[in-house]
């Protein structure tokens, strides 16, 4: 079939901080293990070099998700600007402590979204799915 396409390529989630943002399966379990609602901030997530021809690796990489503009979309609706920040870190205290390293790092990222903790836009943030 050359010369054929099926499907379209994507350029990938840039995260300007992958050792922040992509985690392994023990920190996605110690995540979960504490809140399993935090599952909805965590997608599966594979690199180019975790794929092959025809085949894809068992990479148990995750990514941290929390794409531009959901902050404000979920979180400032119900509460003040100036406390969203220590909502996440009550209601999701894992992501909280693993991204609280990165915060000067995060904060200095070109490519984010409108808070620190926030990916840049993406418009293909819906393909991404959650593993159970």
């Amino acid at each position: 079939m050359i010369g054929k396409t099926f499907g379209k390529s994507f350029y990938g989630v840039k995260t300007a901080l992958n050792e922040a943002f992509i985690i392994d399966a023990k920190k996605k379990n110690e995540i979960l293990n504490s809140n399993s609602s935090a599952k909805v901030f965590l997608k599966s997530y594979l690199e180019g070099k975790d794929l092959g021809k025809w085949t894809v690796a068992n990479a148990e990489k995750w990514l941290i998700i929390f794409p531009k503009g959901s902050t404000k979309e979920f979180l400032e609706r119900m509460l003040p600007k100036r406390v969203v920040g220590s909502y996440i870190k009550q209601n999701y205290t894992k992501i909280a402590e693993h991204l609280e390293p990165y915060v000067e790092k995060a904060k200095a990222r070109y490519d984010q979204g409108d808070f620190w903790w926030e990916l840049r836009a993406c418009d293909y943030y819906h393909f991404l799915s959650v593993r159970r």
